[in-house]
């Protein structure tokens, strides 16, 4: 399969996730960044106010400006009292079972953010800021062909699959190794 199948087959995957979320939550496409985030947020914080809170503390958000996003975006509202409920995201449109997850969510929300990325990419580059070129590059290129599913990641595939991964610790004791021999020179004489 050539890069350009690769792309293709990732890009058309992306779009139909993002029009089945587009179906299922209609005020996605209106609702701001922040207020993305936020519902994306929700199974990491939690969904109370507490927990937006401590969005607003981890991400230096203004707490009294989100609250009135909040507060003034119905949409937004409406969802984030559902959440609120079933402690879930809503079931995908035409479906019994499947709700969107968190990593539904997440790879929309990445879509719609290389736009932004690139943009700050070209202002980056216009101010002669060094890497900027080779970003480009990768971008230009489809970046996509180097990124790594995450279900190869070693310590992800210990979870999935359940064998051990060379070089990588588990939950337990640290491996001693002995780096006696590292050819480097000996700090304790």
């Amino acid at each position: 399969m050539t890069v350009q199948n690769m792309l293709a087959k990732s890009s058309t995957g992306v779009q139909e996730i993002e029009r089945r979320i587009h179906v299922a939550i209609p005020a996605w496409k209106e609702w701001t960044r922040q207020l993305k985030q936020v519902y994306i947020l929700l199974p990491v914080f939690g969904s109370s106010d507490d927990g937006i809170e401590e969005m607003c503390d981890e991400f230096d958000w203004n707490k009294d400006k989100l609250f009135k996003k909040i507060d003034n975006t119905d949409s937004f509202k409406e969802r984030l009292n559902e959440y609120r409920e079933v402690q879930r995201y809503p079931i995908f449109p035409n479906q019994k079972k499947n709700r969107i997850t968190k990593a539904d969510l997440d790879t929309v929300y990445a879509h719609e953010s290389a736009v932004i990325s690139f943009i700050r990419l070209e202002k980056a580059k216009a101010q002669g800021t060094a890497g900027v070129n080779f970003a480009l590059k990768m971008m230009a290129n489809g970046y996509l062909e180097y990124m790594e599913p995450i279900n190869r990641r070693p310590e992800i595939k210990h979870y999935l699959d359940g064998s051990t991964q060379p070089g990588i610790v588990m939950n337990g004791d640290s491996p001693q190794i002995d780096y006696s021999a590292d050819g480097l020179p000996s700090l304790n004489e």
